[in-house]
């Protein structure tokens, strides 16, 4: 009698701990939402005074002179890793040894196009990074300025 009242109680915690567990995964899935994107048109960019940024910041030039940019005196230039060269400001929260969550990164990255053009080579890359169905593009490609 004992043992039957026990394996009773453990099918009914067992079949209670399913459906709690599917009702969360089902709630979490209906409070992510997609961007939708109603006009995907590229905005012209506002002009951009950086004579403060030239005064009183820093630059970096890619070894090949490919390219170079300006960054603000306060961040930091990481050219450990050649082919992802990374400028980054951590906030007043951020915790050392942690992943960067309070703060601000640019990554530089070096690819070589292979005779592709770059739209191409974006393409080719979008495939690659969505083809195990972990990453979804919620919006459409589109070309932006970092100025």
């Amino acid at each position: 009698m004992k043992k039957t009242v026990v394996i009773i109680l453990i099918i009914i915690i067992g079949l209670g701990a399913y459906f709690f567990t599917r009702n969360n995964k089902d709630q979490i899935s209906r409070e992510k939402t997609d961007v939708n994107v109603t006009d995907s048109t590229p905005q012209p960019l506002p002009s951009v005074d950086v004579s403060d940024l030239r005064a009183g910041g820093s630059s970096f030039r890619e070894e090949t002179g490919a390219y170079n940019f300006l960054y603000p005196a306060d961040y930091v230039l990481d050219e450990t890793d050649k082919q992802h060269i990374r400028i980054y400001k951590t906030g007043p929260t951020q915790q050392g040894q942690t992943e960067l969550y309070d703060g601000a990164i640019i990554v530089y990255e070096v690819i070589t196009l292979e005779e592709k053009n770059l739209s191409d080579w974006v393409d080719n890359y979008l495939t690659t990074v969505t083809t195990d169905g972990t990453t979804k593009i919620v919006e459409p490609k589109k070309e932006i300025s970092l100025n």
